[in-house]
């Protein structure tokens, strides 16, 4: 009779208890689990990822091309590439700036003519290496120049319009008032020789941060327009310069790329 009252208990209570199942997991199996979700969405999160860089630096690409050829640039500005230093790469080989130099000066002698007194502009566009490479550039053709018969007078112009007369041993002198009520050839060959500047042919160098409107004024004032640039850099500053140009109806004579300095 006890046992058949235990038995009867332990019924009911099983009636009345809600039955449970629990399952525990061993420790590989579940890890097992997580590694398989690891090498299914980890290598696709990598892929996307890879997708959206690529996507961001083509948007970035497109809205601010860099001048990868020096090439690029002379198509840009519709003018011959007329030297390349030795960190270009074009289609004519890589020289360096003594190299350059005479191809430059030749060039922008036969442009500038008979004119009695011959104005060539180089055009900095880009790192300040340019500006520096460009000045260098200038001295570099003097010499030339003067061999076939010119008179050089090599100008600096500084941001604010400021001129500084470089000399053959390397001193600058500064021309005050070139610019001070400056409207037009005339008045700027008047002030050059009112300052001692005996020259036929006066290469201008801007720095590369020039003052707009006095870049404008000398683009109005040059005969000739080199543009020296330095490829690995934005491409704007040359579609603005282009612009420029256009607006003031002249045309660049030529571009020199990638200048050495030493």
């Amino acid at each position: 009779r006890i046992a058949a009252q235990d038995q009867k208990a332990a019924a009911e209570l099983a009636a009345v208890t809600p039955s449970s199942i629990v399952t525990i997991a061993s420790g590989p199996d579940a890890g097992s689990g997580r590694l398989s979700l690891l090498m299914r969405y980890v290598p696709a999160g990598m892929v996307l990822g890879l997708l959206l860089s690529m996507a961001v630096v083509a948007v970035v690409e497109r809205r601010r091309p860099w001048i990868t050829e020096p090439t690029e640039a002379a198509r840009l500005l519709q003018a011959p590439l007329l030297g390349v230093g030795p960190g270009g790469k074009a289609a004519t080989g890589a020289h360096g700036r003594d190299q350059v130099a005479p191809v430059v000066a030749m060039s922008t002698l036969r442009a500038v003519g008979n004119a009695p007194t011959g104005i060539v502009l180089l055009i900095p566009r880009g790192a300040v290496e340019v500006g520096d490479g460009s000045i260098l550039l200038a001295r570099d053709m003097t010499p030339v120049l003067e061999r076939a018969g010119a008179k050089v007078a090599v100008l600096a112009v500084a941001a604010s319009g400021r001129a500084f007369l470089l000399r053959s041993e390397g001193t600058e002198e500064e021309i005050e008032g070139l610019w001070s009520e400056f409207s037009g050839r005339e008045e700027f060959e008047a002030t050059l020789r009112q300052m001692g500047v005996d020259a036929d042919l006066v290469v201008l160098v801007p720095v590369v941060d020039v003052d707009h409107d006095v870049l404008l004024d000398l683009m109005l004032l040059a005969d000739v327009s080199v543009v020296a640039i330095r490829t690995g850099e934005v491409i704007d500053p040359l579609v603005t310069l282009r612009r420029d140009f256009d607006a003031l109806g002249r045309e660049p004579h030529g571009v020199v790329a990638d200048l050495a300095l030493r």
